[in-house]
Protein backbone atom coordinates (compact mmCIF):
# COMPACT_ATOMS: atom_id res chain seq x y z
CA UNK A 1 0.00 0.00 0.00
CA UNK A 2 3.01 1.82 -0.09
CA UNK A 3 3.07 3.87 3.43
CA UNK A 4 5.36 6.04 5.29
CA UNK A 5 8.20 4.92 7.29
CA UNK A 6 6.28 6.51 10.09
CA UNK A 7 3.34 4.82 9.78
CA UNK A 8 4.73 1.81 9.21
CA UNK A 9 6.63 2.00 12.44
CA UNK A 10 3.51 3.39 14.41
CA UNK A 11 1.46 0.13 13.33
CA UNK A 12 4.32 -2.05 13.80
CA UNK A 13 4.19 -1.05 17.48
CA UNK A 14 0.40 -1.03 17.71
CA UNK A 15 0.46 -4.77 16.85
CA UNK A 16 -0.63 -4.61 13.03
CA UNK A 17 1.39 -7.61 11.32
CA UNK A 18 -0.94 -7.81 8.14
CA UNK A 19 -3.56 -6.10 6.94
CA UNK A 20 -7.38 -7.55 6.95
CA UNK A 21 -9.34 -7.35 3.64
CA UNK A 22 -11.50 -4.48 5.13
CA UNK A 23 -8.26 -2.75 5.30
CA UNK A 24 -6.56 -3.98 2.30
CA UNK A 25 -9.73 -2.69 0.25
CA UNK A 26 -10.44 0.68 1.92
CA UNK A 27 -7.21 2.15 2.88
CA UNK A 28 -5.67 2.80 -0.86
CA UNK A 29 -9.36 4.44 -1.55
CA UNK A 30 -9.16 6.59 0.91
CA UNK A 31 -5.57 7.40 -0.09
CA UNK A 32 -6.59 8.78 -3.45
CA UNK A 33 -9.19 11.19 -1.74
CA UNK A 34 -12.28 9.27 -2.44
CA UNK A 35 -15.30 9.25 -0.16
CA UNK A 36 -16.04 6.21 1.64
CA UNK A 37 -18.88 3.64 3.18
CA UNK A 38 -16.82 1.23 4.96
CA UNK A 39 -18.92 -1.73 6.83
CA UNK A 40 -17.21 -4.77 8.12
CA UNK A 41 -17.73 -6.71 11.44
CA UNK A 42 -16.64 -5.49 14.92
CA UNK A 43 -12.81 -6.29 15.25
CA UNK A 44 -12.00 -6.07 11.84
CA UNK A 45 -9.88 -3.12 11.96
CA UNK A 46 -12.18 -0.08 10.91
CA UNK A 47 -10.72 2.61 12.92
CA UNK A 48 -7.34 1.40 11.56
CA UNK A 49 -8.50 2.51 8.02
CA UNK A 50 -9.30 6.10 8.37
CA UNK A 51 -6.57 6.30 10.98
CA UNK A 52 -4.09 5.35 8.36
CA UNK A 53 -5.56 7.60 5.84
CA UNK A 54 -5.14 10.54 7.99
CA UNK A 55 -1.51 10.25 9.01
CA UNK A 56 -0.54 9.90 5.41
CA UNK A 57 -2.31 13.37 4.59
CA UNK A 58 -1.31 15.33 7.59
CA UNK A 59 0.84 17.89 7.76
CA UNK A 60 2.02 18.09 11.52
CA UNK A 61 4.49 21.53 10.96
CA UNK A 62 0.84 23.31 10.87
CA UNK A 63 -0.89 23.71 13.94
CA UNK A 64 -4.31 23.60 12.46
CA UNK A 65 -7.15 20.87 12.56
CA UNK A 66 -7.07 18.86 9.45
CA UNK A 67 -8.86 16.04 10.50
CA UNK A 68 -12.53 15.62 12.57
CA UNK A 69 -13.73 12.33 13.63
CA UNK A 70 -17.17 12.56 14.82
CA UNK A 71 -18.41 9.61 17.54
CA UNK A 72 -21.75 8.55 18.86
CA UNK A 73 -20.57 8.33 22.49
CA UNK A 74 -18.25 9.58 24.82
CA UNK A 75 -16.23 5.65 24.87
CA UNK A 76 -16.25 5.85 21.61
CA UNK A 77 -14.61 8.77 20.88
CA UNK A 78 -11.77 7.97 23.93
CA UNK A 79 -11.21 4.79 22.28
CA UNK A 80 -10.49 6.13 18.69
CA UNK A 81 -8.13 9.04 20.10
CA UNK A 82 -6.58 6.05 21.74
CA UNK A 83 -5.96 4.45 18.66
CA UNK A 84 -4.61 7.13 17.20
CA UNK A 85 -2.20 8.38 18.91
CA UNK A 86 -1.16 4.49 19.12
CA UNK A 87 -0.61 4.07 15.65
CA UNK A 88 0.70 7.40 15.33
CA UNK A 89 3.45 7.29 17.92
CA UNK A 90 6.06 7.10 14.89
CA UNK A 91 4.33 10.44 13.50
CA UNK A 92 6.57 13.02 15.35
CA UNK A 93 4.79 16.23 16.62
CA UNK A 94 1.06 14.76 15.93
CA UNK A 95 -1.70 15.98 17.78
CA UNK A 96 -4.70 13.85 18.48
CA UNK A 97 -7.49 15.06 21.18
CA UNK A 98 -10.57 13.79 22.33
CA UNK A 99 -13.42 16.56 23.03
CA UNK A 100 -16.46 15.03 25.54
CA UNK A 101 -18.45 16.25 27.98
CA UNK A 102 -17.64 16.17 31.30
CA UNK A 103 -14.31 18.19 30.40
CA UNK A 104 -14.22 21.78 31.43
CA UNK A 105 -13.72 24.14 27.87
CA UNK A 106 -10.35 25.72 29.47
CA UNK A 107 -8.82 22.70 29.08
CA UNK A 108 -10.26 22.09 25.67
CA UNK A 109 -9.65 25.51 24.38
CA UNK A 110 -5.87 24.82 25.47
CA UNK A 111 -5.86 21.51 23.36
CA UNK A 112 -7.18 23.36 20.56
CA UNK A 113 -4.22 25.69 20.42
CA UNK A 114 -2.40 22.85 18.96
CA UNK A 115 -4.25 19.59 17.20
CA UNK A 116 -4.09 18.15 14.02
CA UNK A 117 -6.87 15.45 14.92
CA UNK A 118 -9.76 16.45 16.77
CA UNK A 119 -12.38 13.61 17.57
CA UNK A 120 -15.55 14.21 19.63
CA UNK A 121 -19.28 13.56 20.35
CA UNK A 122 -21.32 15.94 18.47
CA UNK A 123 -22.69 17.91 21.10
CA UNK A 124 -19.69 18.92 22.27
CA UNK A 125 -17.78 19.28 18.78
CA UNK A 126 -21.10 21.42 18.21
CA UNK A 127 -20.34 23.78 21.22
CA UNK A 128 -16.85 24.48 20.36
CA UNK A 129 -17.87 25.33 16.77
CA UNK A 130 -20.70 27.91 18.04
CA UNK A 131 -18.02 29.38 20.67
CA UNK A 132 -15.52 29.59 17.60
CA UNK A 133 -12.91 27.51 19.60
CA UNK A 134 -12.61 24.54 17.10
CA UNK A 135 -12.13 26.04 13.50
CA UNK A 136 -12.99 24.02 10.63
CA UNK A 137 -11.57 25.87 7.70
CA UNK A 138 -8.46 23.77 6.96
CA UNK A 139 -10.15 20.63 7.82
CA UNK A 140 -9.55 18.12 5.17
CA UNK A 141 -10.97 14.68 6.15
CA UNK A 142 -14.04 14.33 7.77
CA UNK A 143 -15.42 10.75 9.33
CA UNK A 144 -18.33 9.24 10.57
CA UNK A 145 -17.66 6.65 12.99
CA UNK A 146 -20.41 4.30 14.12
CA UNK A 147 -22.17 6.48 10.93
CA UNK A 148 -25.73 4.36 11.79
CA UNK A 149 -25.87 5.67 15.34
CA UNK A 150 -24.85 9.20 14.57
CA UNK A 151 -27.54 9.54 11.93
CA UNK A 152 -30.38 7.72 13.67
CA UNK A 153 -31.78 10.28 15.59
CA UNK A 154 -29.85 13.36 13.91
CA UNK A 155 -30.83 12.73 10.41
CA UNK A 156 -34.81 13.26 11.59
CA UNK A 157 -34.32 16.60 12.79
CA UNK A 158 -36.07 19.30 10.81
CA UNK A 159 -37.56 16.94 8.56
CA UNK A 160 -41.18 18.83 8.17
CA UNK A 161 -43.07 15.80 6.78
CA UNK A 162 -47.05 16.44 6.16
CA UNK A 163 -49.80 14.62 7.70
CA UNK A 164 -47.64 12.52 10.05
CA UNK A 165 -50.05 12.10 13.45
CA UNK A 166 -48.44 8.97 14.77
CA UNK A 167 -44.76 8.51 16.04
CA UNK A 168 -43.70 5.06 17.23
CA UNK A 169 -40.84 4.79 19.20
CA UNK A 170 -39.13 1.40 18.87
CA UNK A 171 -36.10 1.62 21.21
CA UNK A 172 -35.90 4.31 23.91
CA UNK A 173 -34.21 7.59 23.10
CA UNK A 174 -31.33 7.95 24.79
CA UNK A 175 -32.39 11.93 26.39
CA UNK A 176 -35.51 14.44 26.57
CA UNK A 177 -34.17 15.88 24.06
CA UNK A 178 -33.65 13.08 21.23
CA UNK A 179 -37.51 12.57 22.68
CA UNK A 180 -39.09 15.49 21.80
CA UNK A 181 -37.26 15.74 18.10
CA UNK A 182 -38.96 12.31 17.33
CA UNK A 183 -42.15 12.66 18.46
CA UNK A 184 -41.67 16.46 16.85
CA UNK A 185 -42.30 14.79 13.65
CA UNK A 186 -46.43 14.48 14.55
CA UNK A 187 -48.47 17.03 14.77
CA UNK A 188 -46.98 19.50 12.59
CA UNK A 189 -48.25 22.09 10.51
CA UNK A 190 -51.50 22.91 13.11
CA UNK A 191 -52.35 19.33 13.02
CA UNK A 192 -52.93 17.18 15.46
CA UNK A 193 -50.31 14.08 16.35
CA UNK A 194 -49.43 10.99 19.27
CA UNK A 195 -46.57 9.21 20.03
CA UNK A 196 -46.34 5.28 21.54
CA UNK A 197 -42.92 4.53 22.84
CA UNK A 198 -41.89 0.72 23.39
CA UNK A 199 -40.04 0.67 26.93
CA UNK A 200 -39.42 -2.53 28.61
CA UNK A 201 -39.30 -2.63 32.55
CA UNK A 202 -35.71 -1.87 34.17
CA UNK A 203 -33.40 0.52 32.53
CA UNK A 204 -36.28 1.94 29.70
CA UNK A 205 -38.81 2.33 31.86
CA UNK A 206 -36.15 4.49 34.69
CA UNK A 207 -34.99 6.17 31.55
CA UNK A 208 -38.80 7.08 30.35
CA UNK A 209 -39.68 8.35 34.03
CA UNK A 210 -37.07 10.92 33.59
CA UNK A 211 -37.27 12.09 30.18
CA UNK A 212 -41.13 12.35 31.31
CA UNK A 213 -39.60 15.18 34.19
CA UNK A 214 -36.83 16.81 32.35
CA UNK A 215 -39.53 17.62 29.00
CA UNK A 216 -42.36 18.46 31.32
CA UNK A 217 -44.64 16.28 29.25
CA UNK A 218 -47.59 14.55 30.26
CA UNK A 219 -47.21 10.65 29.37
CA UNK A 220 -49.83 7.86 29.53
CA UNK A 221 -49.14 4.29 30.27
CA UNK A 222 -51.49 2.07 27.95
CA UNK A 223 -53.96 -0.13 29.70
CA UNK A 224 -52.98 -3.81 29.67
CA UNK A 225 -54.06 -5.51 26.25
CA UNK A 226 -53.91 -2.08 24.21
CA UNK A 227 -54.58 -3.38 20.94
CA UNK A 228 -58.21 -4.57 21.81
CA UNK A 229 -59.77 -1.41 20.93
CA UNK A 230 -58.42 -1.81 17.36
CA UNK A 231 -60.36 -4.44 14.89
CA UNK A 232 -58.37 -7.65 14.12
CA UNK A 233 -57.71 -6.16 10.68
CA UNK A 234 -55.85 -3.32 11.63
CA UNK A 235 -53.14 -5.28 13.80
CA UNK A 236 -52.45 -7.99 11.41
CA UNK A 237 -49.23 -6.02 10.17
CA UNK A 238 -48.05 -2.12 10.85
CA UNK A 239 -49.01 -1.39 7.10
CA UNK A 240 -52.84 -1.76 7.99
CA UNK A 241 -51.96 0.87 11.16
CA UNK A 242 -50.82 3.18 9.10
CA UNK A 243 -53.23 3.23 6.70
CA UNK A 244 -56.04 4.65 9.67
CA UNK A 245 -57.04 7.92 8.62
CA UNK A 246 -56.46 10.81 10.39
CA UNK A 247 -60.02 11.49 12.45
CA UNK A 248 -60.20 7.28 13.28
CA UNK A 249 -56.23 7.46 14.61
CA UNK A 250 -57.08 10.41 17.10
CA UNK A 251 -60.30 8.69 18.11
CA UNK A 252 -58.06 5.80 19.06
CA UNK A 253 -55.52 7.39 20.59
CA UNK A 254 -57.89 9.58 22.61
CA UNK A 255 -59.65 6.57 24.11
CA UNK A 256 -56.49 5.22 25.11
CA UNK A 257 -55.57 8.04 27.15
CA UNK A 258 -59.20 8.14 28.94
CA UNK A 259 -58.08 4.47 29.45
CA UNK A 260 -54.87 4.65 31.13
CA UNK A 261 -52.88 5.97 33.97
CA UNK A 262 -50.79 9.24 33.71
CA UNK A 263 -47.29 8.12 33.92
CA UNK A 264 -45.93 9.70 36.85
CA UNK A 265 -42.84 11.98 37.38
CA UNK A 266 -40.26 10.61 39.14
CA UNK A 267 -38.63 13.89 41.36
CA UNK A 268 -39.14 13.78 44.72
CA UNK A 269 -40.29 17.02 46.13
CA UNK A 270 -40.69 19.10 49.80
CA UNK A 271 -42.59 16.55 50.91
CA UNK A 272 -40.27 14.07 50.80
CA UNK A 273 -37.20 16.22 52.05
CA UNK A 274 -39.31 17.96 55.03
CA UNK A 275 -39.25 15.12 57.79
CA UNK A 276 -36.77 14.43 60.44
CA UNK A 277 -33.06 14.44 60.19
CA UNK A 278 -32.34 10.53 61.10
CA UNK A 279 -35.26 9.60 59.10
CA UNK A 280 -34.25 11.59 56.16
CA UNK A 281 -31.22 9.75 56.30
CA UNK A 282 -33.10 5.95 56.44
CA UNK A 283 -35.46 7.37 53.52
CA UNK A 284 -32.73 8.46 51.37
CA UNK A 285 -31.19 4.99 50.71
CA UNK A 286 -31.95 3.92 47.52
CA UNK A 287 -33.44 6.89 46.22
CA UNK A 288 -31.55 7.65 42.84
CA UNK A 289 -29.90 10.76 42.46
CA UNK A 290 -29.34 12.90 39.08
CA UNK A 291 -27.12 15.18 37.66
CA UNK A 292 -27.00 16.88 35.07
CA UNK A 293 -24.16 16.99 32.78
CA UNK A 294 -24.25 18.94 29.41
CA UNK A 295 -27.15 17.53 28.85
CA UNK A 296 -26.70 14.22 30.05
CA UNK A 297 -27.98 12.12 32.82
CA UNK A 298 -25.45 10.78 35.45
CA UNK A 299 -27.06 9.05 38.20
CA UNK A 300 -26.70 6.66 41.41
CA UNK A 301 -28.04 5.03 43.54
CA UNK A 302 -28.04 6.27 47.17
CA UNK A 303 -26.66 3.33 49.68
CA UNK A 304 -24.60 5.19 52.99
CA UNK A 305 -25.93 8.51 54.68
CA UNK A 306 -24.68 9.77 57.66
CA UNK A 307 -27.23 12.20 59.62
CA UNK A 308 -26.35 15.83 61.50
CA UNK A 309 -28.75 16.83 63.65
CA UNK A 310 -28.42 20.58 64.19
CA UNK A 311 -27.76 22.73 67.26
CA UNK A 312 -27.39 19.55 69.54
CA UNK A 313 -24.60 17.98 67.59
CA UNK A 314 -21.45 18.79 68.06
CA UNK A 315 -19.87 17.45 65.15
CA UNK A 316 -22.78 19.56 63.02
CA UNK A 317 -21.34 22.55 61.73
CA UNK A 318 -24.35 24.15 63.23
CA UNK A 319 -23.50 22.95 66.73
CA UNK A 320 -24.74 25.65 69.28
CA UNK A 321 -27.16 27.00 66.30
CA UNK A 322 -24.29 28.88 65.05
CA UNK A 323 -25.57 30.36 61.64
CA UNK A 324 -22.99 31.40 58.97
CA UNK A 325 -22.61 32.20 55.35
CA UNK A 326 -21.03 28.58 54.83
CA UNK A 327 -24.15 26.85 56.96
CA UNK A 328 -27.16 29.08 55.31
CA UNK A 329 -27.84 26.09 53.07
CA UNK A 330 -28.65 24.15 56.83
CA UNK A 331 -31.21 26.51 57.79
CA UNK A 332 -32.88 26.84 54.31
CA UNK A 333 -36.11 24.68 53.68
CA UNK A 334 -35.88 20.94 53.47
CA UNK A 335 -34.86 19.45 50.14
CA UNK A 336 -31.94 22.44 49.89
CA UNK A 337 -28.19 21.34 48.71
CA UNK A 338 -25.51 22.03 51.19
CA UNK A 339 -22.19 21.56 49.47
CA UNK A 340 -19.11 22.21 51.10
CA UNK A 341 -15.32 21.78 50.64
CA UNK A 342 -13.02 20.06 52.97
CA UNK A 343 -9.04 20.12 52.73
CA UNK A 344 -9.12 23.45 50.50
CA UNK A 345 -9.96 20.74 47.08
CA UNK A 346 -12.64 18.46 47.88
CA UNK A 347 -16.38 18.55 48.52
CA UNK A 348 -19.26 17.24 50.60
CA UNK A 349 -22.84 16.80 49.78
CA UNK A 350 -25.85 17.22 51.87
CA UNK A 351 -29.51 17.24 51.95
CA UNK A 352 -31.01 19.40 54.29
CA UNK A 353 -34.17 17.77 56.43
CA UNK A 354 -36.72 19.30 58.92
CA UNK A 355 -35.28 21.26 61.92
CA UNK A 356 -32.95 24.30 61.56
CA UNK A 357 -29.21 23.28 60.94
CA UNK A 358 -29.95 19.71 60.10
CA UNK A 359 -28.79 17.94 56.97
CA UNK A 360 -28.35 14.55 55.99
CA UNK A 361 -24.63 14.02 54.36
CA UNK A 362 -24.48 11.49 51.61
CA UNK A 363 -21.55 9.06 51.81
CA UNK A 364 -21.71 7.09 49.01
CA UNK A 365 -23.52 5.96 45.43
CA UNK A 366 -23.77 3.03 43.26
CA UNK A 367 -23.51 4.32 40.26
CA UNK A 368 -26.62 3.25 37.52
CA UNK A 369 -26.18 6.33 34.30
CA UNK A 370 -23.02 7.57 32.79
CA UNK A 371 -20.13 5.60 34.27
CA UNK A 372 -17.88 6.50 31.86
CA UNK A 373 -18.41 10.80 32.81
CA UNK A 374 -17.54 9.19 36.54
CA UNK A 375 -14.67 7.94 35.43
CA UNK A 376 -13.47 11.39 33.67
CA UNK A 377 -14.70 13.44 36.98
CA UNK A 378 -12.34 11.41 39.33
CA UNK A 379 -9.34 10.82 36.83
CA UNK A 380 -8.64 14.56 36.78
CA UNK A 381 -7.39 13.95 40.15
CA UNK A 382 -5.79 10.94 39.41
CA UNK A 383 -2.83 10.61 37.17
CA UNK A 384 -1.61 7.36 35.55
CA UNK A 385 -3.07 5.30 37.79
CA UNK A 386 -5.36 1.52 37.67
CA UNK A 387 -8.68 2.53 35.89
CA UNK A 388 -11.47 2.46 38.60
CA UNK A 389 -13.85 -0.35 38.95
CA UNK A 390 -17.69 0.49 38.47
CA UNK A 391 -18.08 0.23 42.25
CA UNK A 392 -14.91 2.21 42.99
CA UNK A 393 -16.25 5.50 41.47
CA UNK A 394 -18.95 6.75 44.36
CA UNK A 395 -18.09 4.80 47.24
CA UNK A 396 -17.15 8.22 49.37
CA UNK A 397 -18.37 11.49 50.08
CA UNK A 398 -15.80 13.46 48.09
CA UNK A 399 -15.47 10.67 45.59
CA UNK A 400 -19.20 10.62 44.67
CA UNK A 401 -18.74 14.66 44.16
CA UNK A 402 -15.89 14.39 41.96
CA UNK A 403 -17.82 11.66 39.64
CA UNK A 404 -21.07 14.24 39.42
CA UNK A 405 -18.65 17.19 38.83
CA UNK A 406 -20.24 18.60 42.07
CA UNK A 407 -18.57 21.80 43.59
CA UNK A 408 -19.96 24.69 45.98
CA UNK A 409 -20.35 27.08 42.78
CA UNK A 410 -21.86 24.57 40.80
CA UNK A 411 -24.72 22.57 43.52
CA UNK A 412 -24.83 24.54 46.54
CA UNK A 413 -27.92 25.58 47.66
CA UNK A 414 -30.19 24.15 44.68
CA UNK A 415 -33.25 23.62 45.48
CA UNK A 416 -33.71 19.66 44.86
CA UNK A 417 -37.66 19.83 44.35
CA UNK A 418 -37.02 21.90 41.39
CA UNK A 419 -33.48 22.03 40.08
CA UNK A 420 -33.07 20.78 36.72
CA UNK A 421 -29.46 20.91 37.44
CA UNK A 422 -29.25 18.31 40.16
CA UNK A 423 -32.23 16.77 41.82
CA UNK A 424 -33.45 13.27 43.49
CA UNK A 425 -35.98 10.79 41.87
CA UNK A 426 -37.42 8.11 43.70
CA UNK A 427 -35.99 4.61 43.54
CA UNK A 428 -36.44 1.46 45.37
CA UNK A 429 -37.85 1.24 48.40
CA UNK A 430 -35.16 -0.65 50.96
CA UNK A 431 -36.68 -3.16 53.85
CA UNK A 432 -35.53 -2.50 57.50
CA UNK A 433 -33.78 -5.91 57.13
CA UNK A 434 -31.98 -4.70 54.62
CA UNK A 435 -30.75 -1.41 56.38
CA UNK A 436 -27.68 -1.65 58.32
CA UNK A 437 -27.36 1.31 61.16
CA UNK A 438 -24.02 1.95 62.98
CA UNK A 439 -21.90 4.85 64.87
CA UNK A 440 -20.69 7.45 62.45
CA UNK A 441 -17.02 7.88 61.02
CA UNK A 442 -14.25 10.11 62.30
CA UNK A 443 -16.44 11.62 64.93
CA UNK A 444 -14.50 11.38 67.86
CA UNK A 445 -16.62 13.28 70.47
CA UNK A 446 -17.89 11.13 73.40
CA UNK A 447 -21.63 12.65 73.00
CA UNK A 448 -22.15 11.79 69.87
CA UNK A 449 -19.65 9.18 68.34
CA UNK A 450 -21.46 6.31 69.24
CA UNK A 451 -24.48 7.90 68.08
CA UNK A 452 -26.18 5.14 65.41
CA UNK A 453 -26.58 7.92 62.75
CA UNK A 454 -25.24 6.38 59.98
CA UNK A 455 -27.36 3.88 57.45
CA UNK A 456 -25.81 1.37 54.90
CA UNK A 457 -28.04 -0.24 52.84
CA UNK A 458 -27.90 -3.90 50.86
CA UNK A 459 -28.60 -3.38 47.35
CA UNK A 460 -29.66 -6.99 46.26
CA UNK A 461 -29.61 -10.48 47.43
CA UNK A 462 -25.87 -11.06 45.33
CA UNK A 463 -23.55 -8.28 46.33
CA UNK A 464 -23.55 -6.44 50.16
CA UNK A 465 -21.61 -3.17 49.42
CA UNK A 466 -20.63 -0.72 52.41
CA UNK A 467 -18.56 2.61 51.77
CA UNK A 468 -15.94 3.27 54.74
CA UNK A 469 -14.11 6.10 53.91
CA UNK A 470 -11.30 5.28 50.78
CA UNK A 471 -12.19 1.36 51.62
CA UNK A 472 -14.50 -0.94 50.64
CA UNK A 473 -16.11 -3.82 52.10
CA UNK A 474 -17.59 -5.93 49.32
CA UNK A 475 -19.13 -9.86 49.89
CA UNK A 476 -20.08 -11.40 47.07
CA UNK A 477 -22.80 -14.24 48.16
CA UNK A 478 -23.58 -17.06 47.86
CA UNK A 479 -26.49 -19.02 49.73
CA UNK A 480 -25.11 -18.81 53.25
CA UNK A 481 -22.73 -15.89 52.65
CA UNK A 482 -19.45 -18.63 53.21
CA UNK A 483 -18.01 -16.65 49.87
CA UNK A 484 -16.52 -13.35 51.01
CA UNK A 485 -13.66 -10.74 50.68
CA UNK A 486 -12.58 -8.11 52.22
CA UNK A 487 -10.85 -4.65 50.75
CA UNK A 488 -9.09 -2.62 53.03
CA UNK A 489 -9.91 -2.59 56.67
CA UNK A 490 -12.88 -4.98 58.27
CA UNK A 491 -16.03 -3.70 58.88
CA UNK A 492 -16.12 -1.74 62.55
CA UNK A 493 -18.09 -3.82 65.25
CA UNK A 494 -20.21 -1.28 65.97
CA UNK A 495 -22.34 -1.38 62.71
CA UNK A 496 -24.88 -3.00 64.05
CA UNK A 497 -28.51 -4.63 62.30
CA UNK A 498 -31.64 -2.82 63.21
CA UNK A 499 -33.95 -4.67 63.36
CA UNK A 500 -32.48 -7.80 63.83
CA UNK A 501 -31.38 -9.85 60.30
CA UNK A 502 -29.72 -13.27 60.21
CA UNK A 503 -27.77 -12.48 57.23
CA UNK A 504 -26.14 -9.51 58.88
CA UNK A 505 -25.25 -11.06 61.80
CA UNK A 506 -23.53 -13.64 60.37
CA UNK A 507 -21.77 -11.19 58.06
CA UNK A 508 -20.71 -9.36 61.21
CA UNK A 509 -19.70 -12.66 62.84
CA UNK A 510 -17.64 -13.03 59.63
CA UNK A 511 -15.65 -9.62 59.97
Amino acid sequence: MYLSDHVLEGLKKSGFIRPSPIQLAAIPLGRCGLDLVVQAKSGTGKTCVFTVVALEMLSVTASTTQVLVIAPTREIAVQITQVINSIGIGTPGLRAYAFIGGIALSQDKAKLSCCHIAVGTPGRLAQLVELGLLKLDNVRLLVLDEADQLLTDLSARGLDSEHVNLVINLDMPRDQATYLHRVGRAGRFGSRGGAITLATEGDDWTAMRAIVTLANVKAYLLQEGWDSNITSKEVEGMEEVEMLGEEELNLWLESQVAASSVLPARRLTYSFYNQECVTLAKALLGQVMVRMIDGVRVSGVIVETESYLGGEDVASHSHNNKRTPRNEPMYMKPGTAYVYPIYGMYFCFNVSSQGDGSCVLVRALEPVEGMSIMAVGRNQRRKNTTPLKTHQLCNGPSKLCQALDMTKDSCNKLDLSTSNVLWLEAGTSIPESQVVIGKRIGIESADCSLAPWIHVVELDSKTFLISLRRHTVNMKASGTLKEYSVIGRKLPSELVPIPSCTRCESLLRML
